[in-house]
């Protein structure tokens, strides 16, 4: 999408400055209590205004919805302090349940302050401000399992499960203001309604800072995930077996690819040529992160071990074959992270240890639900170097990325002592990886393709009729 400037886009920027655009960023803070959020719910704005990463660093993705298409959608954006804005416009898509806009901005330069406001024929959003990173380093927030839920017994549930979704992002950007990602390891929505993603979308937090969200579970209950988010680089169209929820997807910031797989799609050959077309397509980038919704190796919930079982043939062999340094998860509901793990193995233990450097596999993090932390009798897995169980707080992880280290923080909040701190150094881009071997076993491909294939004529037919 390339940048336009338009005689219709400067007659709507007029009347847009003339009729209500807040010449104050609107995301200046965050509901303090509860009834400033009840204050500010009644007169929220519902088109779910949010920031999503671009395909690297100079780009940003906002998207919005509305119930009727309006045409060609703009979003407005100038540094801060500056008198002018440059204009964008992108496009617009018609789905089941609403007309989804989606904008690139491009050029965008490192370490800067944003304004920017969205338009889409009468639709005018506030204005709101994003600060871009540093060219060497950056700083992001990681949480998961937020369920915003619809609950016809409880009238103001998605208010109440919103709110506690602010309660925990205040905090978290209180305690890293320089974040420039917030990573999401799905389940957003408790039930994958219009509503709940409503509700998800009000928080000031994913209008601040780029959302790298996953779909979840619970998100894949419905099929309005793909509608309400818009990211780069999907891999869906050109699969074996499409996926009713968008696919994954991959992005670059600094030194890091990001990979961002859908772990409801039970495709494993379409999940490994997805991971091979994003890693060719970044050979220089030194570190490699993957993020999904499913605890591969938590083991704290053994009615799910069935479940993972099929989830680990599937997924570790692609990390292990394309050197993924880190992989993070959620579903769980419980704050664990592995050894090293390589070939469904430990091969570096980690116990007690606060580093590692070139590791020799991936480590697997899964952060707890803020929501619904859990509590269990069950000690998890043999995999699990360090973990913390506790039903009554709510967890959030600050990841700082530099050069040579990914350093994980992961804090309680209302604590100012972190319960968890660790360090994965790497000297090289290879860093201890064996790169090269395919250990997936192609059974599992095969059945996980059939599996798949009929998963989605069932969908369909399901949609059909619905």
């Amino acid at each position: 999408m390339k940048k336009k400037f338009s005689k219709i886009i400067s007659i709507v920027l007029v009347f847009a400055l003339m009729f209500g655009v807040s010449a104050v960023p609107a995301n200046a803070g965050f509901a303090a209590n509860e009834e400033e959020w009840s204050t500010y719910w009644e007169s929220m704005d519902r088109s779910g205004v949010h920031l999503a990463p671009g395909s690297d660093e100079s780009e940003m993705y906002v998207s919005w919805f509305t119930d009727e298409d309006c045409g060609e959608p703009a979003v407005f954006v100038k540094k801060q302090g500056d008198s002018y804005y440059n204009i964008y416009t992108g496009e617009s898509t018609q789905g089941k349940y609403v007309v989804s806009y989606t904008v690139v901005i491009e050029n965008l330069e490192p370490s800067t302050v944003y304004e920017y406001y969205c338009v889409s024929g009468s639709y005018t959003s506030d204005t709101y401000t994003f600060t871009t990173a540093a060219e060497d380093s950056f700083s992001a927030i990681l949480m998961s399992d937020v369920h915003v839920s619809a609950s016809q017994e409880e009238t103001d549930s998605v208010k109440t499960t919103a709110y506690n979704f602010n309660r925990v992002a205040a905090a978290a950007y209180e305690r890293c203001p320089e974040a420039s990602l917030f990573i999401n390891c799905g389940d957003m929505a408790d039930s994958g309604l219009l509503e709940e993603y409503e509700g998800f979308l009000s928080v000031s937090l994913v209008k601040m800072i780029p959302m790298a969200g996953v779909c979840g579970n619970h998100d894949y209950k419905a099929d309005v995930f793909p509608e309400v988010m818009n990211y780069p680089n999907t891999f869906n169209e050109s699969a074996v077996v499409e996926d009713k929820n968008g696919g994954d997807y991959w992005f670059v910031k600094g030194d890091v690819l990001f990979l961002m797989f859908n772990g409801n799609w039970y495709s494993a050959d379409d999940h490994r040529t997805f991971a091979e077309q994003a890693v060719k397509a970044n050979p220089d980038v030194k570190w490699r992160v993957a993020v999904m919704h499913q605890d591969l190796y938590g083991g704290h919930i053994p009615h799910r071990e069935d479940e993972n079982t099929l989830l680990r043939a599937m997924f570790s062999p692609i990390f292990d074959e394309f050197g993924v340094d880190l992989a993070l998860m959620g579903h769980s509901h419980i704050y664990s992270r592995s050894h090293v793990i390589y070939d469904n193995a430990v091969v570096e233990n980690l116990k007690g240890d606060t580093s590692v450097t070139d590791a020799e596999g991936t480590i697997y993090l899964t952060t707890s639900s803020i929501s619904r932390p859990r509590d269990t009798d069950n000690s998890g897995s043999t995999r699990v170097a360090f973990d913390y169980i506790n039903p009554d707080v709510s967890l959030y992880d600050v990841l700082e990325f530099s050069e040579d280290s990914i350093e994980i923080t992961a804090y309680v909040v209302g604590q100012d002592e972190p319960i968890d701190n660790f360090t994965i150094y790497k000297t090289t881009n290879d860093g201890g990886h064996s790169y090269g071997v395919n250990t997936g076993d192609g059974i599992v491909y095969m059945l996980s393709f059939i599996a798949s294939f009929f998963i989605r004529i069932y969908q369909e037919i399901v949609s059909l009729f619905n």
